[in-house]
Parts: C-alpha cells; sequence; structure tokens
C-alpha cells in the first residue's frame, strides 16, 4: 500500500446502526462496528460518488485499499438490542404469490438486531482516512470540516441516520511506521486478526490490578473488500479485535503499517 500523508480524520454520530453480518440469512444480526466496505460508501456519499456504470469505474475502484487506507475506531460504549418483527410471508423460492401481498398471508417472526450506544450515549466512531490523491483528500477534507455531505448519511439502513465532525488534533505523526513483532503497541482502532501477532495479557492484568478494566472482543466473519460490479476480492475481510469503547489495547503486531493518535496507535482495517 503506497499512500502520501496528511489524514482526513472525522466522527461520525448515531442513534442506531446496523451493520448486518453477512453470515445472518434470515435473522438480521449485526456487527458491532462499521465494515471496510459501509465506510468506503460513506465516503462516497460525503463525496457525492456514484456506483460502477459503463462509463464510470465507480467509488470501489477510487476508494479501493491500494489508494485509500481507512481504520476506525471506537468512541462510545455499545451494546446490541434485539428484538422481533413480523414480516409478511410473500412466497418461497424466490417467487412472490400476489396473493398474499395483499396482506392477507401469514407472518414471519425474523429476530432483527441493532447496535446502541451503551447507557445514555450516541453510538460514535472515529474514522481515519489517508488516500494517495491530493485531489480527493483535500475534498473530502473540505466536506468533512464543513460537516456536510452531497448525499444522506447513515450507519446501515437509511433510517440509521448520521452525521459528521470533524477532528483536527488526533493525528501526532502524519508518516506511517512499519510495526515492530517485539514491540507492544497500545492500538486504539480495530485491528484486523491477520494483522495481531499476540494481546500483551500481562499488561491487561496490571491494568485490572489497578482497578481499570479492558473489554477486549472480537468480531467474526467481516465482508472482503469489494471491486468493480460489487464482486468479492481476496482482501480485507476476516475477524477483527476491537475494545468496546476504544480504550488503547497493548498489542504485538505482525508487520503492517501503522500510524501515531495522540492516544495510542492505529492500524488499518
Amino acid at each position: 500500500m503506497t499512500l502520501g500523508s496528511e489524514f482526513v480524520v472525522f466522527d461520525i454520530e448515531a442513534q442506531v446502526a446496523q451493520f448486518r453480518c453477512i453470515y445472518s440469512n434470515v435473522s438480521t444480526l449485526s456487527y458491532h462496528f462499521p465494515p471496510r466496505n459501509t465506510v468506503v460508501g460513506i465516503l462516497a456519499a460525503i463525496l457525492g460518488l456514484e456506483r460502477e456504470r459503463p462509463n464510470n469505474e465507480g467509488y470501489y475502484g477510487l476508494l479501493g485499499r491500494d489508494k485509500c487506507g481507512i481504520a476506525v475506531r471506537m468512541m462510545s460504549p455499545v451494546r446490541k438490542i434485539q428484538f422481533t418483527v413480523n414480516y409478511l410471508d410473500t412466497g418461497s423460492s424466490g417467487l412472490v404469490d400476489k396473493k398474499k401481498i395483499t396482506g392477507k398471508g401469514r407472518r414471519k417472526q425474523t429476530p432483527v438486531e441493532y447496535v446502541i450506544g451503551a447507557g445514555i450515549s450516541r453510538l460514535k466512531y472515529r474514522i481515519y482516512v489517508l488516500h494517495n490523491d491530493p485531489y480527493v483528500r483535500e475534498r473530502l477534507r473540505e466536506k468533512v470540516e464543513k460537516g456536510r455531505s452531497v448525499y444522506p448519511l447513515s450507519l446501515g439502513p437509511a433510517y440509521c441516520c448520521a452525521f459528521i465532525s470533524f477532528v483536527s488534533d488526533d493525528i501526532v505523526d502524519e508518516q506511517l511506521h512499519d510495526a515492530q513483532p517485539h514491540q507492544t503497541y497500545w492500538v486504539v482502532t480495530v485491528v484486523p486478526e491477520k494483522a495481531l501477532k499476540s494481546i500483551e495479557l500481562t499488561e491487561v492484568e496490571k491494568l485490572q490490578r489497578s482497578g481499570q478494566s479492558l473489554r477486549i472482543v472480537r468480531e467474526e466473519n467481516l465482508p472482503p473488500d469489494f471491486g468493480p460490479r460489487r464482486e468479492p476480492l481476496p482482501q480485507g475481510g476476516g475477524n477483527f479485535y476491537f475494545e468496546e469503547s476504544g480504550k488503547p489495547m497493548p498489542l504485538k503486531l505482525n508487520p503492517v503499517k501503522i500510524f501515531k493518535t495522540k492516544d495510542g496507535y492505529g492500524v488499518f482495517m
């Protein structure tokens, strides 16, 4: 990944979110944080980019990981809620029975899951973006500084409305660094399992003895990247680790690119 310098950092907030799990078929389960493809869609909405058309490569190519580095940090404690929705049974085998769509057919009770802030807090995620095209980077910075986007923003479905705010003082060092495998890093962003060498449990125990606590969670089976025509790519996806309220996690990392924030280190998704 060859990227320029100058991060664009912003927070995105909402009352409720839903990031549907790819392995969730009938029931609608959600990840705790937005996958990379979701963040790419958010960036495209801010910039006013469209999906691929015959004469337009679309935003998946423009915001691919070879051009754009993306990292996500949890900025508020989160929890999940689940309830049942009565969906109208319109038929099976992909065929809609016209007699059933009048509302006279039976219902299917389907579990639906959402992510909300723990306590009274709003959901808040911090997004770090590093793009190798100065024009794209500056246009994105201009939009987020004004707190505006070309298209409406949401954290998942359209009714999970969201808004953004620019963050100007989080990045300490604009340069990317190679993680050293024998050094412990306090990481604040979500971390791909493939980038993680080990969790430093001795440091976690020290925090616990001092009355502090870390809740490191493993999020499983995130979707892979999308390419042209939304075809899945081999890059990305897999399992991730995160601290549920964004506290720094003591980790040893495989050789990956990292960046320095005021609270710790960040790793790209």
